[in-house]
């Protein structure tokens, strides 16, 4: 018995030393882990395209940010993305009265300020996003080790945060100039503040949940779908002292309205409406349930098109057009619904801006990294092994991520805050594993990794179709291919040429392939054939022939290569011929 009564007297004092050299080893481990994939990211084309690639929400955060840097603090000369693809569909005029004026912000403004001041701190370029990115993500990691400490405990909390450190499509969206880490930081703090507060906290307290309430905010316009659910995690948590919810209430009002002082003075100033945050939510709405919106992916649809253009951006408008789409038919709405909100927790990552799958070939640590599919699935079986002692306030927070996954397009890197509360849940789940397996209750330890493969198989069944039709897309490997063309680089840029065109070879694509992934084709052949390679071009473009027999451009390119770069003018006719009879031009 003296052993561990002496084990007892001396646990309070070790305990808290322990977990503080846990907790420092876990912040440099992701620190480390950022560092090595910025690394491998900054020496890849991506880390400068960036910058100025049009089509981008990174330029246009990048842009945002220089406007800020120049002197347009208030942003009165605000910017909104005006794409090819929106011209074809409205002129900008209307476009900025879908917005609600042009005044408004185009979405939560929080990062852009962020970004300008890491470029102010360390300059333009890479090395800003980098620096802005590394600290996002690592307080993000220490956000989740303090939740998960607060309501599953210090084991759980190390898992939770090794899990989050390693995320590995979360890695990715930390090396681009994107807001969605950012917005998962700032959800992660307001959930860590609402942890702390209860019927008997200080009104200061709630003030400081108020001011983190307005960071979201600013930094994720979303988080306005969390507040119906905060109000009812309000309620019940004021249940048996009902009359210190007026005063923790006001508090909270308070500390929120002090958050947004700056965005309402500065709406003011240059003409918003004084709490306009953004002007993005009903094109959103619109893109993501019209009856022929893909359940994943950002598609402006034939009938999404009708929609805005009906609706002139009018939300109040919008929402019986898009009932309209489907006829009456409540069973393809409802089925829709579900196949949507199936595909939040699919494994497919759908891209947007930036295509996981094509990064993670080229950056070791997101390959080794944890994919969505292992996370969600511990996340899940977490949930679980915790229903008897459940945190209320972060179960709100999954449901409230999940509504707004189903209210929008569904795009991967809006799955961030979702994942990182995922991550609290994921600790539960390793910490309840090797318990058992410390303990050897191999009945236990079986159970809870049957359960984990079970679910992270079933990711793979929602969004099926996608992920293996659209998983990849030619427009990396084109951006890629053309900055190493200009840097003379032509043995890299042969090999996004042809690791493009073998991925333009998809099964059950359209007959035809895109207008990208044929240029990627003529590239490939004009740069071989340029070098006396033409063999490759001929071996790469008969295989992309084969997958897309209808493609009579193809035809003729082959004969081309074989006829100019070749000298094979039988094989060359027979292409030629093959063209012909398909309409070829």
């Amino acid at each position: 018995m003296e052993p561990a009564i002496r084990a007892e007297r001396v646990e309070p004092e070790a305990a808290p030393r322990r977990r503080r050299r846990a907790l420092l080893a876990l912040l440099v481990f992701a620190a480390a882990v950022r560092l090595a994939n910025l690394g491998a990211m900054s020496r890849l084309p991506i880390a400068e395209i960036q910058l100025d690639w049009p089509d981008a929400d990174m330029a246009f955060f990048y842009d945002w940010a220089g406007r800020i840097l120049a002197g347009d603090v208030l942003g009165r000369d605000t910017p909104h993305p005006y794409k090819p693809w929106m011209a074809e569909v409205a002129p900008l005029e209307t476009w900025e009265r879908w917005w609600g004026g042009r005044q408004v912000f185009h979405s939560a403004p929080l990062f852009p300020y962020l970004l300008a001041g890491a470029r102010r701190l360390v300059g333009d370029g890479f090395r800003a996003i980098a620096l802005l990115q590394l600290a996002v993500g690592v307080a993000g990691v220490w956000l989740v080790y303090r939740l998960a400490e607060t309501w599953l405990g210090a084991r759980a909390a190390l898992f939770a945060g090794a899990i989050s450190a390693v995320y590995s499509p979360g890695l990715l969206y930390e090396s681009l100039a994107l807001r969605d880490p950012l917005g998962a930081t700032a959800s992660l703090a307001l959930l860590l503040a609402l942890s702390r507060c209860g019927p008997d906290a200080r009104t200061a307290r709630w003030v400081v949940a108020g001011l983190l309430l307005a960071v979201a905010l600013l930094a994720r316009e979303a988080t306005t779908v969390f507040l119906p659910f905060l109000a009812v995690w309000l309620t019940w948590t004021f249940r048996a002292r009902p009359r210190r919810l007026p005063l923790a209430a006001l508090g909270f009002a308070g500390g929120a309205l002090l958050g947004l002082a700056p965005l309402i003075a500065r709406n003011v100033a240059v003409g918003a409406p004084p709490l306009a945050l953004s002007s993005v939510g009903t094109l959103g709405f619109v893109y993501g349930h019209v009856a022929d919106a893909s359940p994943a992916l950002f598609e402006l649809t034939p009938m999404a098109r009708d929609v805005l253009l009906r609706s002139d951006g009018s939300f109040r408008a919008a929402v019986p057009l898009v009932w309209s789409t489907y006829g009456g038919d409540w069973w393809l709405l409802v089925s829709k619904e579900a196949e949507r909100l199936a595909g939040a927790l699919a494994s497919f990552e759908p891209w947007d801006n930036a295509n996981w799958y094509y990064f993670r070939e080229r950056s070791p640590m997101l390959r080794w990294a944890l994919p969505f599919d292992v996370v969600a699935a511990l996340g899940i079986v977490g949930v679980w092994l915790t229903r008897r002692s459940p945190a209320p306030l972060l179960l709100a927070f999954l449901a409230a991520s999940l509504a707004t996954l189903a209210a929008t397009s569904l795009v991967g890197r809006y799955r961030l805050p979702l994942v990182s509360v995922l991550c609290v849940y994921a600790g539960a789940t390793v910490a309840r594993a090797t318990h058992a397996a410390s303990m050897r209750r191999w009945g236990d330890l079986a159970a809870v990794v049957l359960a984990v493969a079970i679910l992270a198989a079933a990711a793979h069944v929602p969004l099926a179709d996608l992920a293996t039709n659209s998983r990849e897309r030619p427009i990396e490997y084109a951006l890629a291919a053309r900055t190493y063309l200009l840097a003379g680089d032509h043995d890299r840029a042969e090999a996004e040429l042809v690791a493009g065109v073998r991925a333009a070879q998809t099964p059950a694509r359209p007959a035809l392939v895109s207008d990208l992934d044929w240029k990627l084709a003529q590239a490939l052949a004009n740069d071989t054939c340029a070098r006396g390679r033409g063999a490759v071009a001929a071996q790469e473009l008969t295989a992309l022939a084969a997958a897309y027999p209808q493609d009579g451009r193809l035809e003729r390119l082959l004969g081309l290569v074989y006829r100019d770069c070749l000298a094979r003018p039988d094989e060359a006719n027979r292409h030629f011929e093959g063209a012909q009879r398909l309409g070829a031009p």
